[in-house]
């Protein structure tokens, strides 16, 4: 259960994973009216293949393939400009997180209000900044945070769970004993380990902004760290950012 915890936390729900996943289903969105699907009753477009098998089986990562190819397509160019940014990795960029406590002022929001609260909450701390840290030298800099908007944010619920929620999935399994091969039974987490752990679900509450402006992130950061302080029961600190792990000096101090 630990290896897997590890996994996801590393690999597949990391941030950039998630924030180029997000990426492919604009790509996705913006491309869905102009790819026809051969389907039962003539053609379909992505979003109306789920509802035909003879689409939706043609349905495969060949279509990001497709839209980059189709350049005589006019209405695919803004699909296929978000592509070219995913394989450039010009990607959403990161602005921060923060783990959502299992308390009840978090676990009575879904999923879509935390989304839509975070995102018009951080533009409204955005705008709060003082004139200095809102770019009051930089013209360019104070036009673009008035600009900001919720749409340019992108507001993530991550969760990291072992397939049962927040329940132990362990709980929902039968077992055979040795005794009586014949009847699956229940078993207590004190017979499997004094060291089973207690909570058996992670979410996050994460930040990136479609605007890749770097003087604008460190602003963006402290908007949602604001925003993050209003709710001090429901989010918990930031979690840090690893840095790349570096040698040992000589004499084994860093």
């Amino acid at each position: 259960m630990g290896r897997a915890d590890t996994l996801h936390k590393r690999a597949y729900q990391h941030r950039t994973a998630n924030g180029v996943e997000a990426m492919l289903c604009e790509v996705l969105a913006l491309a869905n009216e102009h790819v026809a699907l051969p389907a039962s009753g003539g053609t379909c477009s992505l979003s109306d293949s789920v509802r035909d098998m003879a689409a939706y089986s043609k349905l495969t990562d060949s279509v990001f393939k497709y839209i980059e190819l189709r350049t005589d397509v006019d209405e695919l160019g803004p699909a296929r400009a978000l592509l070219h940014k995913i394989h450039t990795r010009q990607h959403h960029r990161y602005i921060g997180e923060s783990v959502l406590s299992d308390s009840d002022a978090a676990r009575e929001k879904s999923k879509q209000q935390w989304q839509q609260e975070c995102a018009a909450a951080v533009v409204r701390h955005l705008r709060q900044l003082e004139p200095e840290d809102r770019g009051g030298s930089d013209p360019e800099l104070a036009a673009m945070v008035r600009g900001v908007s919720a749409a340019e944010l992108e507001v993530q619920v991550v969760k990291i769970n072992y397939g049962k929620g927040a329940a132990n999935p362990v709980d929902h399994c039968l077992f055979y004993g040795r005794d009586n091969e014949e009847i699956a039974t229940k078993i207590s987490a004190t017979q499997v380990s004094a060291m089973i752990p207690t909570v058996f679900e992670e979410r996050y509450l994460r930040l990136y902004s479609r605007n890749r402006d770097s003087r604008l992130k460190p602003l963006l950061r402290q908007a949602f760290e604001a925003y993050r302080r209003e709710h001090p029961a429901a989010l918990s600190a930031p979690t840090p950012v690893p840095s790349p792990s570096r040698p040992l000096a000589a004499g084994g101090a860093e």
